[in-house]
């Protein structure tokens, strides 16, 4: 349930709450180089990011924002400043891949609070057939409870590799990177120690970075290093819902495609 997101700490706190990418390609310095250039002042969060400690070129994931418009309008601003045309061919997207890290950067620019979820970005699939340690698949996110919430990536095995492939869906690694950071943002104390109480954790500096986060391969679009955790039943059936869901589609275009009467009515898309 997507409503779950309007329950987050973060965003209760701050208005708006932000997803973490993966953890890619150490040794980018492009991001903190492009914000220590453009502000002259900046929250207690670029010195501790990822960027900074330059051990992921990539920050946000954009896919899912939530945001308080009443609230934290001027932030969005910035980050729509960031994403029009003569800023984004000139700067914007010549640092950045695409428009993902103009939000939480188009805040810093105006200087509005924002929140990140704790973890960084996981994996939903399957085991990797050589390695049942290994998870491989697409994107996963979790709630502020870590639980897995939504997926970015489609339903094919790889598809940058070109495995074509609809997943299996079984299982799930979180991407780790638990952030002490989240209580300097929230700056709530009440709202920090019901955080811990949800987590079972009694103090902030149990949310501190774990030693080693899960590492990618990239090339396989799989992730080691963290808890394997099977999915529930009812994620499972939820998941490969959509793979079955899928299969209906393309069979029906193929139909169309060649010239032959698809009537949508004839399937009990309840219980596909």
């Amino acid at each position: 349930d997507p409503a779950v997101l309007f329950d987050d700490p973060g965003y209760q706190a701050t208005g708006s709450l932000f997803f973490y990418d993966r953890t890619l390609f150490a040794g980018w310095t492009a991001g903190i180089d492009f914000l220590n250039k453009i502000l002259p002042t900046m929250s207690s969060f670029p010195p501790i990011s990822r960027w900074a400690r330059m051990v992921s070129s990539h920050e946000q994931e954009s896919g899912v924002v939530v945001v308080n418009k009443s609230k934290r309008f001027l932030g969005l601003l910035g980050t729509c400043k960031m994403n029009g045309k003569h800023e984004r061919d000139l700067i914007s997207y010549k640092v950045f891949h695409g428009d993902k890290e103009t939000f939480w950067v188009g805040y810093e620019m105006i200087q509005e609070p924002y929140a990140f979820v704790r973890t960084f970005g996981g994996v939903i699939g399957e085991l990797r057939p050589d390695d049942p340690k290994s998870v491989c698949g697409a994107q996963l996110h979790l709630d502020h409870k870590g639980r897995p919430l939504w997926w970015n990536g489609g339903l094919y095995r790889n598809k940058n590799a070109g495995v074509n492939r609809n997943l299996d869906f079984g299982y799930w690694v979180s991407g780790g990177g638990l952030q002490k950071h989240r209580e300097w943002h929230t700056n709530d104390h009440k709202m920090m120690q019901e955080m811990l109480m949800d987590m079972g954790l009694t103090s902030s500096s149990q949310l501190s970075m774990e030693p080693g986060d899960p590492e990618w391969d990239f090339n396989e679009s799989c992730l080691k290093g963290g808890p394997v955790v099977p999915l529930t039943r009812e994620q499972a059936d939820l998941a490969n819902g959509f793979v079955r869901l899928d299969n209906v589609v393309r069979e029906d275009a193929q139909k169309v495609g060649r010239n032959e009467h698809v009537d949508p009515k004839v399937h009990d898309w309840d219980n596909i």
